[in-house]
């Protein structure tokens, strides 16, 4: 999370300098097919590793690679840097965005109980926040860090700390198996132990000898899943539904922010916006997410979100401004994170380790693209920053009719999945 608040404020500011606002909508519908077969690429190589460690440690090189290289072309560049460094910055940004927190929340789910998770969720959302607020801060003092070039630079060294922290958890985990009576069975779980990959359902391929045939399915496994389980489907949607509406937000307020920020106060004043929330949601998870998840079920704490989303897109058209963006941008992010994501989460509990790994990388990385995609269309048809509207590009009705119809089927498929995940927890059953 540290290494995620150092990079947005430095993909925002590069991207609208060098390429310009009105080009920004067009990046956010494009990432769906820059991300498509990364995450094809992605899925074999959950099936192929035979531990999280490797695929950690896969991906987070090949974006320390991205970075380095970005790095030495703003160096070369510095007062002038070329259009295509936005571009790639900015795609590097949302795909690493999208990639490196589910994988490692994937393995944190698939070693928690039901029981657990409703105390250490919360409590390890906290403790991403605490690194939100140390990113959020050396954005704020980008200057005196090196600016674009001493942040992206930061950003390869914590790449290599996740890549150390999850290689040495893996150490100390395998060191830590708890002593069994060798006369009482040990029981076997239902595919792939946690620390260990699923190696997918049985189907007609594997019954085949044909390599391409396999690879091919474990392209699309995850997918399956999702379309054939009502479930999993719901939690696709459930996931990222806030991103339709927040990428409105996002785009008013960087529009809002070039027009009236000073271009070498910009990395800083995003830093800025990133600092309260990351404190805000960090006081939400620690005083607020584990009564109120236990005093009212997930089921309810998930329709928060889409009540405030509306609540906060209703704000923009009736005070359209700078103020108006940051506050309502704030506070949406602070009930996604401090208490939507946390609810998210544990809905993934009562799952096969083959949903939790394919189904919710799918879930998670594509879906989330796909929910931008949304409301990068609305940005791009209705409130995209031209000249020929300037200054008054947003507009207000028909985003809100949008928004309106988007949060009432959000609400209902919420609803739905928090009512099936306090069955399941009854049952005792998990959706396979």
């Amino acid at each position: 999370m540290g290494s995620y608040y150092c990079l947005w404020p430095v993909k925002s500011a590069v991207f609208l300098q060098v390429v310009g606002t009105d080009q920004e909508p067009l990046a956010k519908s494009t990432v769906p097919l820059v991300l498509f077969p990364i995450l094809a690429i992605y899925n074999v190589l959950v099936s192929k590793l035979g531990h999280p460690k490797f695929l950690v440690l896969c991906v987070c090189e090949l974006f320390s690679v991205v970075f380095l290289i970005l790095v030495f072309a703003l160096f070369a560049e510095t007062e002038d840097p070329s259009p295509w460094i936005g571009w790639v910055l900015y795609y590097a940004s949302e795909v690493r965005g999208v990639m490196i927190m589910p994988m490692v929340w994937s393995v944190v789910v698939d070693t928690s109980t039901l029981k657990s998770s409703k105390s250490a969720i919360p409590l390890i959302f906290f403790a991403c926040q605490i690194g939100g607020i140390l990113g959020s801060l050396c954005a704020m003092s980008a200057s005196s860090l090196g600016d674009r070039v001493g942040l992206l630079i930061l950003q390869v060294v914590a790449l290599q700390v996740i890549i150390g922290s999850v290689w040495l958890g893996s150490y100390y985990s395998s060191m830590e198996e708890p002593e069994h009576d060798e006369s009482t069975p040990l029981p076997q779980p239902p595919e792939s132990g946690a620390g260990t990959f699923p190696q997918g359902v049985a189907t007609a391929d594997e019954s085949s000898n044909s390599v391409v045939g396999k690879s091919a399915w474990e392209i699309v496994e995850g997918i399956w899943l999702i379309v054939s389980r009502p479930y999993v489907l719901m939690l696709f949607w459930v996931s990222y539904a806030h991103l339709m509406p927040r990428t409105i937000l996002d785009y008013q307020t960087s529009v809002l922010v070039t027009a009236n920020i000073p271009k070498g106060q910009q990395v800083s004043y995003f830093g800025t916006i990133s600092l309260y929330t990351n404190i805000g949601t960090a006081v939400l998870t620690l005083f607020g997410t584990r009564s109120l998840v236990e005093s009212f079920g997930e089921k309810w704490c998930l329709l928060v979100l889409p009540c405030v989303l509306w609540l906060c897109v209703g704000a923009m058209c009736l005070c359209y401004g700078l103020a108006t963006s940051v506050r309502t941008l704030v506070l949406a992010s602070i009930l996604t994170y401090g208490l939507n994501s946390p609810c998210k989460e544990m809905l993934y509990i009562p799952t096969t380790p083959s949903i939790k790994y394919k189904a919710k990388s799918w879930s998670e990385m594509y879906g989330n693209q796909l929910q931008k995609f949304a409301g990068a269309q609305v940005n791009l048809w209705l409130n995209r920053d031209l000249s020929s509207c300037k200054p008054h590009c947003f507009q207000k009705v028909p985003t809100m009719c949008i928004v309106t119809a988007w949060c009432f089927l959000w609400l209902g498929t919420a609803y739905r999945a928090g009512k099936e995940r306090e069955e399941l927890e009854e049952s005792g059953k998990i959706v396979s």
